[in-house]
């Protein structure tokens, strides 16, 4: 069973992703709140970890501001992880990744890593590993269309406003709606694209 933590912490991503960003707030809130209760120092780094995330999903790269103080306490599985959405995970630190990230993070190339990226079950998952894929330069086209055809499928609008519609480029794949609003982020951000993305 879930615990509550970790249903508001993913209620909060789900709310990020949506582009709701005033729910989101509120829903982390709630699960720092909670994890107060515990004092859990590594269910804290874990939840910050989870936001920033959901931000990289969103090609929002950076450092994690909200792990940073928190990072001399961390475990190292979650200094692995915040390294890894930085896109300088140490090859040796895979094996500490969340499971679904491990072989993305070990792929030899950009067509192995996209099919390591199609295995990703859990859709946040597959964005971020797509995203770290795009940011460390091995993001072919197969993963781009990954990214895409993931956050249109799940409704979430934030990723596809300054980010992956951007590399749409299918014109062979069926025009559905979603697929018409990733051309429309392509056409409306590709111009700017590397300067706003870059690290």
């Amino acid at each position: 069973m879930q615990s509550p933590v970790v249903a508001v912490r993913d209620q909060a991503v789900t709310a990020y992703l949506r582009g709701d960003s005033r729910a989101a707030r509120q829903e982390l809130d709630r699960a720092r709140s909670e994890i107060a209760r515990t004092g859990s120092t590594d269910l804290l780094a874990r939840s910050e970890l989870t936001g920033c995330a959901a931000r990289v999903a969103s090609l929002e790269f950076g450092r994690c501001d909200a792990f940073e103080p928190l990072r001399p306490d961390a475990a190292a599985a979650e200094r692995a992880y915040a390294g890894y959405l930085a896109g300088q995970l140490p090859p040796a630190q895979a094996a500490m990744l969340p499971p679904a990230q491990r072989s993305v993070a070990v792929s030899d190339d950009a067509d192995s890593a996209a099919a390591a990226l199609s295995q990703i079950a859990d859709p946040v998952s597959r964005l971020v590993g797509a995203a770290v894929l795009l940011q460390t330069g091995r993001a072919n086209p197969a993963a781009i269309v990954q990214a895409v055809d993931t956050a249109s499928a799940q409704g979430w609008r934030r990723p596809l406003w300054p980010g992956w519609g951007f590399s749409w480029s299918a014109p062979s794949r069926p025009a559905t709606p979603a697929r018409r609003s990733a051309c429309g982020a392509a056409s409306r951000w590709s111009r700017g694209w590397p300067e706003r993305a870059r690290p």
